[in-house]
């Protein structure tokens, strides 16, 4: 496979991970937002800060919109110049997609064609603005049947391997940024037994976010609380929404695709394992006591195997590759 293929299976997964994480995200602000009457700064607004868009917003919109939900749906939503909302996402993935066409399936091809008219379309941008709600759901059903086509119909090459590689790394990679929303919207994690009840919410919202509720409660040895939840996020083994779940599948598959012989793709299965490493030997409390610092240090490392992954599978950087080589000589 050509790098740049497999740079394009990579990201149109990655993005499509993107957009349903992130509508499902705006779906659950929303019902929280009608639920609690909860203002702006601390419902939608966090979501703009974890996702890295906060000085991009504010030059575009200026200080004062963080208190303006419209605009914040507007930049989450619609925002061509945020290459973290679900348009511009949904555009990368779908011109991902055309680029390699020849390697999905038509019905893969088809679905993202279509809900890309659909969400061009000018009552559709009317119906996010009277009803986020199902507009919201919609883009996870079709993000959902997207995953579904490609899990059942994609040859289990290559082409298999980068997309499924880039889906888990941008959802481990969305969980954390989730995890830092109390941060942002100053909830403090309380040291004692009793947790308050802002905290208590926070965290089954975090469940309902993360696509994780159900599976959660079917443990009945866990209770929700926010050791118990952070555990189940973090290290659960048994649900392919947990970090350590997402990370492992990972690192499976570069296993698969790294060569020692070459020593092609190694330093991102070494980036990986280490990652891996520090969470499994990092106990939940001690995470929870630090949890924004924690929480920073894993997306940046996060960003760091995804530009070694690039570097090492993606760059036709012909000195990079000569100099590899001659280093295994």
């Amino acid at each position: 496979m050509i790098s740049r293929t497999a740079e394009n299976s990579f990201w149109i997964s990655r993005n499509i991970e993107r957009v349903l994480m992130l509508a499902n995200s705006l779906e659950v602000a929303y019902g929280v937002e009608l639920e609690t009457y909860g203002d702006t700064e601390e419902v939608w607004y966090p979501l703009v800060v974890v996702l890295g868009g906060e000085r991009e917003f504010k030059n575009k919109y200026g200080y004062s919109s963080k208190s303006n939900t419209r605009k914040i749906q507007k930049f989450l939503v619609w925002d061509k110049e945020n290459q973290s909302s679900i348009y511009s996402s949904l555009a990368s993935a779908r011109e991902n997609a055309r680029i390699i066409r020849d390697l999905i399936s038509a019905d893969m091809w088809e679905e993202i064609n279509e809900t890309w008219l659909w969400i061009n379309a000018a009552e559709t941008h009317r119906f996010s603005t009277t009803n986020l709600g199902d507009f919201c759901k919609k883009i996870i059903k079709f993000c959902f049947l997207w995953i579904g086509f490609y899990h059942n119909f994609i040859l289990r090459n290559d082409t298999y391997n980068f997309m499924k590689m880039g889906l888990l790394i941008e959802r481990a990679d969305f969980t954390l940024r989730l995890g830092d929303v109390h941060y942002h919207r100053k909830i403090k994690l309380d040291e004692s037994i009793n947790e308050t009840m802002n905290e208590s919410q926070y965290w089954q919202q975090m469940l309902l976010s993360t696509m994780s509720k159900d599976a959660f409660m079917r443990k009945s040895e866990l209770d929700v609380t926010r050791v118990d939840i952070a555990e189940f996020l973090l290290k659960g083994d048994d649900y392919p929404r947990t970090i350590a779940f997402c990370l492992n599948d990972a690192l499976s598959i570069l296993k698969k695709m790294s060569h020692p012989s070459t020593g092609i793709g190694m330093k991102s299965r070494a980036k990986l394992e280490g990652i891996l490493e520090y969470l499994d030997k990092s106990s939940v409390t001690s995470l929870l006591e630090k949890n924004h610092d924690f929480i920073t240090y894993f997306i940046d490392e996060l960003g760091e195997l995804s530009m070694l992954i690039s570097k090492e599978f993606f760059i036709s950087d012909v000195d990079y590759y000569i100099a590899m080589l001659e280093n295994q000589k």
